[in-house]
């Protein structure tokens, strides 16, 4: 079965291969990686699989709201539900009962897969930012939907 846990100092260099693997140019760097492990608002959580890291979540709780900052799992384990189950577990854990009003989260509009499960899970689209992502495999920009999931806790 699989662990969700908080990811260790050591663990931030794989994260930051695994970024770079799934986000390529628009990646985030090591050094922003580990400023939000640094964060006291912030948290990385890691889903592992007999002690394999599988993927990871970076978010950040100021008062009643979280925004999910960066969600990944890499590219062999997608498409077998274990996104799903990282993100029902997240919300499970870490909204339900706790005081948490709105999860905020921004997918981009050729993203399909990722927006189609938020959709399952809950979330709403709000506002569009216009122009907010790097297309470098077309040369353009796409734009990113924002989404929140509310909760009356």
């Amino acid at each position: 079965m699989y662990e969700i846990k908080d990811v260790k100092e050591e663990e931030l260099e794989l994260i930051s291969k695994l970024e770079k693997d799934l986000f390529l140019k628009n990646a985030w760097s090591f050094e922003q990686i580990k400023n939000e492990f640094k964060n006291k608002f912030s948290k990385i959580l890691v889903i592992k699989k007999n002690n394999k890291i599988l993927g990871y979540l970076i978010f950040r709780k100021v008062l009643d709201e979280i925004e999910i900052l960066r969600i990944g799992i890499i590219k062999e384990y997608q498409n077998k539900k274990i996104g799903t189950y990282f993100l029902q577990k997240f919300i499970e854990t870490f909204c339900y009962n706790k005081n948490i009003n709105k999860i905020f989260l921004e997918v981009s509009v050729a993203n399909k897969i990722a927006y189609n499960l938020y959709k399952k899970l809950g979330f709403k689209e709000l506002s569009i930012r216009k122009n907010y992502y790097d297309d470098y495999i077309f040369n353009n920009k796409r734009d990113a939907i924002v989404m929140v999931k509310e909760f009356n806790n």
